[in-house]
């Protein structure tokens, strides 16, 4: 996967649909999580551990698809689909200001869409990673 600075300007919108992605956060989080987004007028779809083999398109299309979900742990992760990058530059802004760990976000990509929900946590996970090691 490759990494580029969001130009806040560009307003241009995605060919995916506009929703948030949101996995790994427990009841608690989300009871802190949800209205914020309810407040920022955000669509959302709680993804859990039962819906990590379908992929990310059979999710944004909400078709229901029962695939054997694939073992990923609880990592805190928030995929945003069909935001454009000054969307996404205000999202990942405003979302520094709850009192909750930060996830790890993504965006939606031509390439993304076609894997499995928890494959592409277990590559964003990875990446996290690899790049908390750089940072140091």
């Amino acid at each position: 996967m490759s990494f580029k600075k969001l130009d806040p300007t560009q307003s241009n919108a995605s060919v995916f649909p506009k929703i948030l992605l949101i996995y790994g956060y427990n009841q608690e989080e989300l009871a802190v999580l949800l209205p914020w987004l309810e407040k920022i007028h955000a669509s959302y779809l709680i993804i859990d551990s039962s819906a990590t083999g379908m992929t990310v398109e059979e999710i944004l299309k909400q078709e229901p698809i029962n695939k054997s979900p694939i073992h990923v742990s609880q990592q805190k992760t928030i995929v945003l689909s069909g935001y454009s990058q000054k969307d996404l530059y205000d999202f990942v802004q405003s979302i520094k200001t709850l009192s909750l760990k930060r996830p790890i976000l993504a965006t939606v990509t031509p390439t993304s869409v076609k894997w499995p929900f928890g494959q592409l946590v277990k590559e964003l996970m990875l990446e996290h990673a690899q790049m908390s090691k750089k940072s140091l």
